[in-house]
């Protein structure tokens, strides 16, 4: 009796974590739908931002960046569990761009609580540590680190900024980044389409007129770009994990349904054992 106990306790409580996982699922996919919705609005805003960027950058080709000696990596992870293994492979991926770049001194930028996981193990300065954003962020919740990126830039402590995310492919297919946003490279082959106009190296085109000189107007630009690109990583990145963490919720689900039955199945055995057993005491008493 003890063990058909057991069982009937291991079947209801894979009914009751079937009912949570179902659940999770549900909300994650209502979670995902909308992370693709503002995903799908500001796939063409950063494109836009990317162009203008772009064309400030160009009047920018006579001053001398200098060469990269101190970069800094912004990591951006999930911001709760259940994700798979994205965390560790934002973990690998860090790990392999700073063995590949040994000639420059890498910073560290985290953004969301997983990145404690492994960004302090990583032996390198962390510059600052961005525990949490809200669960649907703007890019004004953005500004507090393009506004220390932009500093540290401007202090000449960085020559370069990369981005560490998880980009959204689809639901099955993710894929982590690190793409860098500063300084902007624009490679010879597409300066051509790019149109600009030049009156001298550093002045803006003649179509625009601001009281403004132009490298004051590069600067405001550069820490607005700056933000722009992280939310859209942060945004990419909560996609990535809406989606990791539905089909993740789907296979317990799916677990917890398959090891329900079997337990079902084993529960049945063994309550027909013991009817078979007391069936035959039954009988060994009447012939007594």
């Amino acid at each position: 009796m003890s063990r058909l106990i057991e069982l009937r306790r291991r079947i209801k409580s894979t009914k009751n974590i079937k009912q949570i996982t179902n659940a999770m699922e549900m909300v994650s996919a209502v979670k995902l739908k909308r992370a693709q919705e503002l995903l799908n609005i500001n796939q063409e805003y950063i494109k836009e931002v990317d162009y203008t960027m772009k064309i400030l950058n160009l009047y920018r080709e006579s001053l001398n960046e200098g060469e990269e000696k101190n970069a800094l990596l912004v990591i951006i992870t999930p911001t709760k569990g259940f994700v798979g293994s994205l965390v560790y492979n934002l973990d690998i991926k860090a790990r392999k761009f700073i063995d590949e770049n040994i000639k420059l001194d890498i910073k560290l930028l985290g953004v969301e609580k997983k990145a404690a996981s492994f960004i302090f193990t990583l032996n390198r300065e962390v510059i600052s540590y961005t525990e949490k954003l809200p669960s649907s962020p703007s890019i004004e919740d953005i500004y507090n680190i393009s506004d220390l990126i932009t500093a540290e830039i401007e202090s000449k402590n960085i020559d370069s900024v990369y981005i560490e995310y998880s980009s959204f492919t689809n639901l099955i297919t993710n894929e982590i980044k690190i793409d860098k946003i500063f300084p902007i490279d624009i490679e010879e082959s597409k300066k051509d389409e790019i149109y600009y106009i030049k009156e001298k190296d550093t002045d803006p085109p003649s179509i625009y007129s601001c009281d403004m000189k132009f490298d004051e107007i590069y600067a405001n630009a550069i820490q607005f770009y700056i933000a722009s690109k992280i939310f859209y990583a942060v945004t990419e990145s909560l996609t990535t994990e809406h989606a990791v963490r539905m089909i993740t919720m789907r296979n317990a689900t799916d677990n917890a349904t398959d090891l329900n039955k079997e337990l079902v199945l084993e529960n049945n055995k063994e309550r027909q054992a013991q009817i078979t057993q007391e069936v035959i005491e039954i009988a060994s008493a009447s012939n007594i």
